[in-house]
């Protein structure tokens, strides 16, 4: 028998090649590192009846229609005996109702399922996150008294105006601005005394960093040293840029107050003309130093409120839009007043001298239906 055994292996052996070092080499299959998808045969069963299971969520299973059903069903039913006999009257009452998962979902954001672009599914969960994140990166009002001496509010304000206009000129988004505003008083918040002469670079460069962050298109870095008259040059700007990212620590993530206001816009279903006239009192704030108390949402929902009573609608704050708003509708009040100022003074020539015009001179293309040349009744 030991023989027998001895013959067979040396027969086997004899079909196995022989490596370089005199050692078998086995034959085995290759191993793919991608799988040849158009073979499933591998994966599928042979058999014909197979029904699809998923639906619209993308993800499908597959099942023979034979026994294996028909023992499902059996374990169904004896599944539900077993739970049935257990369960009293009292007991069945007090089981919860399964809940479709589109019920949780607001209604002005079911329409929207079939579209990734509003992630409907993750709206809620989306802006319960940024109401937090938004206090996170807040400034002070009183920052500048705090940390800067050769640098003024006007100073700011100015700047500020001034990017205005090259935002337009550039044709950048509008979230590009709000966010330029943020970077600058953050950094400025954070780098004491800063010299009035590289005020214009730091704005020009929060300009440049927001629209990398926001933009398909960002300016180039010649449009960026012309715009400034040549002031400054190719190098200065990006030692700017570094300077600023280093010191902000790269967080750029932060909600705007366009970013609630498209929002709250699209929950109230407001036409253009309604819109554009809540943007235009957030724009009319960028410059004012002090609504920087003011949070993204507080602001956004002021400015809708405000454009609600300019534009008589029945109902200033409805309940609908109030829901998604963290704020109380007494602080919507209050925000709401001081955009009403500041849109009187902005709608008012007498202090032309003085006045910052470009929020209001952008406001008035027909693109932006003019809604900086209605008169406040």
């Amino acid at each position: 028998m030991l023989a027998s055994n001895r013959s067979q292996h040396s027969q086997r052996s004899e079909n196995v090649p022989i490596g370089k070092e005199g050692h078998a080499v086995m034959e085995t299959r290759k191993r793919e590192v991608f799988m040849d998808l158009s073979n499933t045969s591998n994966f599928l069963p042979a058999h014909t009846g197979e029904s699809r299971l998923g639906g619209d969520s993308g993800w499908f299973c597959r099942m023979t229609t034979g026994a294996a059903s028909r023992g499902k069903a059996r374990l169904g039913d004896d599944l539900d005996d077993t739970i049935m006999q257990g369960t009293t009257p009292a007991r069945m009452e007090s089981i919860s109702p399964v809940i479709d998962w589109k019920d949780t979902i607001p209604p002005e954001d079911r329409q929207d399922l079939g579209d990734p672009q509003f992630v409907a599914e993750y709206v809620n969960p989306i802006f319960v996150n940024m109401n937090g994140v938004e206090q996170k990166y807040r400034q002070s009002s009183d920052y500048m008294q705090r940390t800067q001496n050769d640098i003024t509010q006007r100073m700011r304000a100015v700047l500020i105006d001034w990017l205005v206009e090259v935002h337009w000129k550039f044709k950048l988004v509008p979230e590009t601005l709000y966010l330029t505003v943020n970077l600058i008083d953050r950094y400025l918040e954070q780098c004491p005394n800063l010299s009035r002469t590289r005020l214009q670079l730091v704005g020009v460069t929060c300009l440049l960093i927001a629209s990398k962050y926001e933009d398909i298109y960002p300016p180039e870095m010649k449009d960026i040293v012309s715009i400034c008259d040549r002031t400054y040059q190719r190098h200065e700007v990006m030692e700017m840029e570094v300077d600023i990212l280093n010191t902000l620590g790269f967080c750029m993530t932060t909600p705007s107050p366009m970013f609630f206001l498209l929002r709250y816009a699209k929950v109230m279903e407001a036409d253009e003309k309604h819109f554009f006239l809540s943007q235009y009192c957030l724009e009319l704030a960028l410059p004012e130093n002090s609504m920087l108390r003011y949070s993204a949402s507080q602001l956004a929902a002021g400015a809708l409120y405000l454009s609600n009573k300019l534009l008589r609608k029945p109902t200033a704050w409805p309940p609908h839009v109030a829901v998604h708003c963290p704020n109380s509708e007494h602080d919507v009040k209050v925000v709401a007043k001081e955009l009403c100022a500041l849109l009187q003074v902005a709608t008012n020539e007498d202090h032309s001298g003085t006045q910052l015009r470009a929020v209001k001179k952008k406001f008035q293309l027909s693109k932006f239906r003019s809604v900086s040349r209605m008169v406040l009744g």
